[in-house]
């Protein structure tokens, strides 16, 4: 496997490294003869040439030092090791809530479930203005409304609050990097852009 892969790096990004080089160094040349010889139109259009040369070069450099970090991290971070599972459970066990207090009464609770509602409960709580501890009254409200300037007009407002469109969606799914895992479950974007 690692011998295709192998060939296959050096008949797409053949050797980055000394093509790069190669064209440094005739940019060198050329700008050591622009300042001699002065600028002319054929010398112009190679260093143009050489430039754009240099600019795809760097681009696939990137992608190469891209793809090989990810597959340094999986050949080193993500083996199925004693180490792996040790620092995976360790971090579990630090991002764990064990127990929370209730908000209401300030009882300690410990069961899973119970720490979920509580959570969901206190954020509905919190952000809601009827219920918030510390509820203003809706003439309150309207006066503080008054002070803070308007930023939003009423047709951006409208235009926030439509649904979705399939075509919305579809141009961020597509305008997110292949190599990237946006969501919890590890599937990166181009898994999305192929579906």
């Amino acid at each position: 496997m690692s011998s295709k892969i192998k060939v296959w790096n050096m008949e797409v990004f053949k050797n980055i490294f000394v093509e790069k080089s190669s064209v440094e160094k005739k940019l060198s040349d050329i700008q050591e003869t622009i300042i001699l010889h002065g600028l002319d139109s054929v010398t112009y259009d190679k260093q143009k040439q050489l430039q754009e040369t240099w600019e795809e070069l760097s681009k696939r450099e990137e992608i190469y030092w891209r793809y090989k970090s990810r597959e340094l991290l999986l050949k080193q971070g993500y083996r199925n090791t004693k180490n792996f599972h040790a620092s995976a459970k360790s971090k579990r066990a630090t991002s764990t809530i064990f127990f929370i207090n209730d908000h209401n009464i300030g009882n300690t609770l410990t069961n899973a479930l119970d720490i979920q509602n509580e959570g969901v409960s206190f954020s509905k709580n919190l952000l809601s203005l009827t219920n918030a501890p510390h509820s203003t009254s809706h003439q309150d409200e309207i006066e503080i409304l008054d002070v803070i300037s308007q930023i939003i007009t009423q047709q951006d407002n409208e235009d926030l609050m439509k649904p979705f469109t399939i075509e919305e969606v579809k141009k961020v799914v597509f305008s997110l990097a292949v190599d990237k895992a946006p969501g919890p479950y590890g599937f990166t974007a181009l898994f999305f852009q192929k579906c």
